[in-house]
């Protein structure tokens, strides 16, 4: 039956992507955690974006190469209904009090260093799968909240300090939309050590889901990912903290006005870091390379891929911090449009 799908595969073994394509054309990979060989191990993986497709397409999946090995179980197509209109959609809110269960006399949930605060969605009946934007509303000298769903590490929420009150409540946003089911399990994590006192602190009043709009046709000549929504954020920038060795996976689809095109690519970083790693879609692309600077602002440089990619809505951009004794914060990752004069 024609129409829009949410590609899921149920899978074990130590192999960690998979390649999609419809028609022989690649659509997207699939990112897993590899896992041993039993049928307890299973692990299902969805794609991070929807297929348009038709019932003569031919749907075909490849494993990655390179000593990785598992079994397929099955390969799972969900039909998802997606409105024309995201203002018929309901916003959805769930009280920080009510499922934080260490204190019940406070009117939000008064989250200690190294705490969360989890959320079934399942918990409102009403929930309905689809795209949304994340928000938290809190108060408190802590800058950022972490977000796991189902316990992994999505990114974080990102904000400014304020007074310990209700008053002081801000209302502050995931840069990027996420697909949600009422199956998941949303937890806003507190930054710091378990026991720490020295902070930093804050209360969290609400989780709310926000139903992302419909993508516009509009055309940029750049688009800017946030990679504090991708990992955890620095507690001092809007950035993300980025350890040696770690990636940053980015679907290109998450910035819903993105068109197919020839792009440059850069990487805006600060600290010690001398270079990069770019893939798309798992396949290596380049090197970024950088001189070493200050932590902060001011040490910020903004570094390119040599040449330029084609790319597509459908592709994933994956940045690799070199391994060693590299460190240092990552601020933005820009896709630069290349005009017909431009061009290298």
């Amino acid at each position: 039956m024609d129409g829009t799908y949410r590609l899921t595969v149920r899978s074990r073994g130590n192999r960690e992507a998979f390649t999609v394509k419809v028609n022989g054309i690649r659509a997207r990979g699939i990112s897993r955690k590899g896992t041993d060989y039993g049928m307890d191990s299973m692990t299902d993986d969805a794609m991070g974006n929807l297929l348009e497709l038709r019932a003569g397409d031919l749907v075909a999946l490849e494993g990655e190469t390179g000593g990785r090995y598992g079994w397929v179980d099955y390969i799972s197509l969900a039909p998802v209904t997606r409105r024309e209109e995201s203002g018929k959609q309901k916003t959805f809110t769930w009280e920080g009090e009510v499922f934080y269960t260490k204190q019940k006399d406070n009117p939000a949930a008064d989250l200690q260093p190294g705490e969360e605060v989890v959320i079934p969605l399942g918990s409102n009946e009403a929930f309905q799968d689809g795209f949304y934007y994340m928000t938290a509303v809190s108060c408190g000298d802590r800058t950022a909240l972490d977000v796991k769903v189902n316990g992994e590490l999505l990114g974080s929420i990102t904000r400014n300090k304020t007074n310990f009150s209700m008053s002081g409540m801000t209302m502050d946003t995931l840069l990027r939309p996420v697909f949600l089911t009422a199956g998941d399990t949303v937890s806003l994590c507190a930054p710091g050590e378990k026991g720490s006192t020295e902070g930093p602190w804050g209360w969290v009043d609400k989780l709310t889901l926000i139903p992302a709009p419909a993508p516009s046709p509009e055309s940029l000549e750049e688009y800017r990912y946030p990679p504090q929504a991708y990992g955890k954020a620095s507690l001092y920038l809007p950035a993300a903290d980025f350890q040696p060795g770690q990636k940053l996976v980015i679907p290109l689809s998450d910035n819903l006005q993105f068109q197919e095109g020839e792009y440059r690519l850069m990487v805006v970083s600060n600290g010690t870091r001398e270079e990069f790693t770019v893939r798309k879609n798992h396949e290596m692309v380049g090197v970024i390379r950088r001189k070493p600077t200050d932590y902060g602002d001011n040490g910020m440089s903004s570094d390119e891929l040599p040449g330029t990619l084609w790319l597509m809505p459908s592709d994933t951009i994956t940045i690799t911090g070199q391994e060693g004794d590299a460190f240092g914060w990552v601020s933005a990752l820009v896709l630069e449009l290349v005009g017909q004069e431009g061009r290298r």
